[in-house]
């Protein structure tokens, strides 16, 4: 299967450009080390990029892969493209389809989702490379948590949740106007991305997970007054009002994907036993987000399409996992836990794509160019 051949290429790519990288402290000062630097670093560099090209080439070649595909091929393109200002796709990625039209010169709509692609793996990147401590994993959660699926056909959405993470890496090194700035930047792509402003305050509370867990029973009880509250406020600050009481607010939800944030969260917990306070804390804004994740969870019934609500703050689990497990230092159990959360996201995957093919992302197809 192509999503799990590319995953392996590009997690192999990966572990080879860490073995080549080295550091000036790691050689001698002569010559031939300098030599064997700066041509291990190149190396390390270009298998680098090789395994996010992985990442984008697969999906940059698909060719009515994803409901969005046909979707944005049939209705938003067009009428972009028409001039039409009252179709729902936001300024920035009209500019992407208008440049993507061009690069065809007119004739066809594949280096739109190119493009896109582009956008989606270079903000994934960035993050991954920035902020995560095991790459490989973090490539691995991006495909098998179904995030990388998601992002062939939420497209717009997934372009503004990439640039979150990467936005993310700046909260901890205390740029809060260089975050600010990306989440607007991401607006522009997809205008739910605004919310991410709002998340900033995760930085200054601390969210106890086993709470989260126990709350999810009691806002399932209180569900249908949280709704008009929501409804409220969607009306108010005119987030999406219509499709309260549309055709995606049906009140059902995938139980596999309720099932998988609330597992997350009881196995951070026992991690977090297995880790320094220290450790924990660093990494606080995600697993705070996790908890928002969590409490959500309770609520999935009274929110229209509730699988966007989750994939907007899933990914953080693409950077959070991986740092946490770096940070257990008994190595057999770091062991047991790594192969534990493979077992995990390789059945999530085949029960969510390979056997209900959620997303549309398969059969795969390519571009015949």
């Amino acid at each position: 299967m192509i999503y799990v051949i590319m995953t392996v290429i590009s997690c192999l790519l990966i572990i080879l450009s860490y073995f080549f990288h080295s550091t000036k402290s790691e050689i001698n000062s002569n010559s031939n080390s300098y030599f064997l630097l700066i041509t291990g670093n190149m190396l390390s560099g270009i298998l680098m990029l090789g395994s996010y090209f992985t990442l984008f080439i697969v999906g940059a070649v698909r060719y009515m892969v994803g409901i969005d595909y046909i979707t944005y091929s049939v209705y938003q393109i067009p009428h972009v493209l028409a001039g039409d200002v009252s179709v729902k796709v936001e300024s920035l990625y009209r500019e992407v389809i208008k440049i993507g039209f061009s690069l065809s010169k007119g004739t066809n709509y594949q280096y739109i989702f190119i493009l896109t692609q582009f956008i989606i793996i270079f903000f994934m990147a960035l993050a991954i490379e920035k902020s995560s401590k095991i790459s490989a994993f973090s490539i691995f959660i991006f495909v098998f948590s179904t995030f990388y699926a998601f992002s062939l056909s939420g497209m717009r959405q997934s372009i503004s949740i990439a640039i979150f993470l990467y936005a993310a890496t700046f909260i901890e090194e205390k740029y809060p106007y260089k975050y600010i700035s990306l989440i607007l930047l991401a607006s522009l792509f997809h205008k739910f991305a605004l919310i991410y402003l709002v998340l900033y305050v995760f930085k200054y509370i601390k969210l106890n997970l086993i709470y989260c867990l126990v709350s999810v029973p009691g806002l399932l009880l209180i569900s249908s007054s949280l709704r008009k509250i929501i409804v409220i406020i969607s009306n108010k600050l005119n987030i999406y009002p219509e499709y309260f009481g549309g055709v995606f607010d049906t009140g059902s939800y995938k139980t596999v994907q309720m099932v998988y944030i609330i597992l997350i969260s009881v196995i951070l917990v026992i991690i977090q036993k297995l880790i320094t306070s220290e450790s924990w804390e660093e990494n606080r804004f995600f697993i705070n987000i996790q908890g928002l994740l969590t409490i959500i969870m309770g609520m999935l019934t009274i929110i229209p399409t509730p699988s966007r609500i989750m994939y907007a703050l899933l990914p953080v689990h693409i950077i959070l996992i991986p740092n946490l497990i770096k940070e257990i230092k008994n190595k057999n159990i770091r062991i047991i836990v790594i192969v534990g959360f493979i077992i995990l996201y390789s059945l999530f995957f085949y029960i969510c794509i390979i056997k209900n093919n959620f997303y549309g992302t398969l059969p795969f197809r390519m571009w015949n160019f």
